[in-house]
Parts: C-alpha cells; sequence; structure tokens
C-alpha cells in the first residue's frame, strides 16, 4: 500500500536520511494535497487504466528555485510515493522535448498535410491517453518557438485533466526574459500561474553537497599522473579486459566512444563537448553506458562558450539519468566556468558536480541501476512467456 508524501518523508526524517527545512513545507504540502486527490476514491481503477470521474481541483504543481534546493528530490519522493500501477512517466525536461519532436515528425510524415496545432493536439491527447500523471525535471524555455509548442500542449493536456509537476530554477513569470518576441509567452505564464500551485524553494542550503567525500571520483589538475590513474580505475572496473572504440548512431550522426567494455565508457572532454553534440547525444550515451570515465574537463572561460553550454547539457544528462562518473578536471567545480554567457546555468552544473562525486550519490545510483536491471529481466521474461504463448497458440 503506497503512502502519502509527507508521510515518507517524515519517516526519511526520522531515520536521519534528510533533514528537516521549513522552505520545502509549502512545496511538500501541496504535493501530499495533489497526492491525495489522485489516490482518493474519485478515481475508479478499471482492468487497464485509472479512469477519473470529475476534474481534479489541482492541476499540478510548478516548483522553482535556487539549485539544490530539494526540487527534484520532493518531486521523486512524490512520483514514488503515487500506486506503482498508476499510468505516470517522469522525464527531465529536455528528453521529453526530444519525445514530442520525434512525435510531431512522426505525425507530419504519415499525413503530410496536417499543421502543426493538429499535430500538438494529437500528441498531447496520446500522452493524456496513456498518461495520468507527467513530472518534469529542469523545465526551461530556450525560445518562443518552444513556447508555443509548451503553450497548446500543456494547455490540452490540462484539458484532459493530466496532472503536471514541474521544477525549474526559475519563476514563471521570468522564463525567456529578455528573449526575442518575449510578448507572446504572456498566455503561457498564465496558463502556468492560473492553473498550477506555483510553490518557490527560498532556503539557503544546497542539500547537495552536504557529504561532499570520494574525492578520487573527481581530481585535479589535469596532468599525466591524474590521467594514468583515471586510465587504471577505467581498467580495474572492467577487470583489465580488452576495451575497443565503437560508434554510436544518433540521428544518423556517428558519436565516437574511444573505450568502452559493457556497459562502462571512456571519453576525453573532448569527445563530448568540443563538437556539435547535443542533449539527444547525451542522453544516447546515458541509455547505453552505467559508469562513465571523463578524462581532462578543462577551464572554461569567455571563449569557450560553446563547450561549456554542451558540458551544462551533459552534466544534466548524467545526473538526471543517476549515471556514474569519475573525472579529471583542470580545478575544482566551484571554479571550472568563469564566462558569462552561462554563468546561471553553471550555477547548478557546479552543485551538480559536487553531489556526483559523493558516496551518497553512487549509493543511489547503483541502487537505481539495480531497481532498472530487475525491471528489465522481469519484461524480458514477460515477452518470453508471451511469445511461448503465441507460438503454442500458433501451433
Amino acid at each position: 500500500m503506497s503512502i502519502s508524501p509527507k508521510t515518507k518523508f517524515e519517516e526519511l526524517i526520522a531515520s536521519g536520511q534528510y533533514v528537516h527545512d521549513q522552505s520545502q513545507d509549502d512545496a511538500l504540502n501541496s504535493l501530499d494535497a495533489i497526492w491525495h486527490e489522485l489516490t482518493n476514491p474519485t478515481y475508479k481503477k478499471s482492468k487497464f487504466f485509472w479512469q477519473k470521474k470529475e476534474a481534479p481541483v489541482h492541476n499540478g504543481l510548478y516548483m522553482w528555485g535556487g539549485v539544490g534546493r530539494g526540487k527534484t528530490m520532493l518531486m521523486d519522493l512524490f512520483y514514488e510515493c503515487l500506486p506503482s500501477d498508476m499510468p505516470k512517466a517522469r522525464w527531465h525536461f529536455h528528453a521529453f522535448m526530444l519525445k514530442v519532436q520525434d512525435f510531431l515528425h512522426h505525425a507530419q510524415s504519415e499525413e503530410s498535410g496536417a499543421d502543426l496545432d493538429d499535430r500538438l493536439i494529437k500528441c498531447a491527447d496520446y500522452f493524456a491517453g496513456t498518461l495520468e500523471v507527467l513530472c518534469f525535471d529542469e523545465m526551461v524555455v530556450r525560445d518562443v518557438a518552444d513556447a508555443m509548442l509548451l503553450s497548446r500542449l500543456f494547455g490540452r493536456l490540462m484539458e484532459k485533466n493530466v496532472t503536471l509537476i514541474l521544477t525549474s530554477n526559475t519563476a514563471p513569470m521570468d522564463l525567456y526574459e529578455g528573449g526575442w518576441q518575449r510578448e507572446r509567452l504572456i498566455p503561457f505564464i498564465k496558463m502556468l500561474q492560473d492553473k498550477l500551485d506555483v510553490v518557490e524553494l527560498v532556503g539557503s542550503r544546497d542539500f547537495r553537497v552536504r557529504n561532499v567525500e570520494m574525492k578520487q571520483l573527481y581530481t585535479t589538475p589535469i596532468n599525466e599522473k591524474t590521467s594514468q590513474e583515471l586510465k587504471d580505475m577505467f581498467f580495474d572496473m572492467i577487470d583489465g579486459r580488452e576495451a575497443p572504440s565503437r560508434d554510436l548512431i544518433v540521428k544518423g550522426h556517428k558519436l565516437h566512444v574511444p573505450m568502452s567494455m559493457g556497459r562502462v565508457a571512456y571519453f576525453h572532454f573532448n569527445d563530448l563537448c568540443s563538437k556539435a553534440f547535443a542533449a539527444v547525444d547525451y542522453i544516447e550515451i546515458c541509455e547505453k553506458f552505467d559508469v562513465i570515465y571523463i578524462e581532462g574537463i578543462p577551464f572554461m572561460g569567455v571563449t569557450a562558450r560553446n563547450e561549456a553550454k554542451r558540458f551544462i547539457a551533459l552534466v544534466d544528462a548524467l545526473y538526471d539519468t543517476r549515471r556514474r562518473v569519475v573525472m579529471t578536471a583542470d580545478k575544482d567545480p566551484r571554479d571550472l566556468y568563469k564566462g558569462m554567457d552561462h554563468a546561471f546555468e553553471f550555477t547548478r552544473t557546479k552543485s551538480r558536480l559536487q553531489e556526483m562525486r559523493t558516496s551518497d550519490y553512487w549509493e543511489k545510483a547503483l541502487k537505481a541501476q539495480e531497481l532498472s536491471d530487475n525491471h528489465e529481466n522481469s519484461t524480458i521474461i514477460e515477452e518470453q512467456e508471451f511469445n511461448k504463448g503465441e507460438q503454442h497458440h500458433g501451433t
């Protein structure tokens, strides 16, 4: 039997796994109210899906605040507390946008005459027809085209009573601030404010850096000694076996992997961030590998704006998928970037790098991988049993 997020959080505090912070209370109370509404008897469970009898009071929650305030932790806690058989999904916002773009492209190829609005409605109806709850981490609006797409898509999802849980570093009113044609974003902002609970987490503590340790996972500076130590750790991980290079094919282009064995890979920073890669490339790496070694992360100044942007996207993908990472870098995460173009976004990157080199992060990543492996094995067994049934029926 599932328990509410608030009850679960209180248990975690009592066990010493988390520390109570008053700044999180409003968000936790909102999530708890949404959880109770989703799990009360107004939701009638049928054989195949959960069917809502009436429109929800809460369309969802928009949590925002500085890095390390616990937004992702609270969202994940809420997600884990939902009934296991309730149709739901939890994605990093980049990954969700890629799914939407793929859907729109496929719809256009099948119906060449369909306009964008029709395809967006079909996309929203697809998600609404298969999911009751959608959780998005690190929402950001990068351009007016994204704003127009999101406005139509989110509006339709809420019309269909899909519950949305969003996290962001930015208040709704500050999304795409200073951007070209930003006035076209105002209806979308108003919709977020009117339809969702909006809660700011205002605490000053960064919960992700409370137990920094395991310094060997992030070593400085870059020199022959640290580079050799990183290679030695890589080969220790794969028991000294041969680690050939390979190429991943992502959206029609090649992504070179210098060394890999099984689910372990080794890259140089230049392999990942000095080429024109994007979030989709880094997500593909995370899908293929569980442990990733990255050598030679340089100091990034004003002339490294493109490399810094790609590195931000890389770390987001690694962190969100809970990949284990071992790195050598020129400087400590706090001093790794001194440019102006991405200073705000890199604040999150610094904090995540700090956490990713802790034992706490690695233990949770290992646990997440074990759960994923168990689920994958269960799915394989189910497919094998299904195929046996089909073969038997055919005979």
